[in-house]
């Protein structure tokens, strides 16, 4: 179960990451501090 959790967590993480490298640009600093502190 927790192993289920950690590679459901990390495969969210890895699209959030795409998603930023293409959306960045488009995405203020404060928003992505948002985005940091709320993981």
């Amino acid at each position: 179960e927790v192993a289920l959790k950690v590679q459901i967590i990390a495969g969210f993480d890895r699209k959030l990451v795409n998603w930023l490298r293409r959306h960045g640009k488009y995405v203020s600093a404060i928003q992505r501090k948002s985005l940091y502190f709320v993981n």
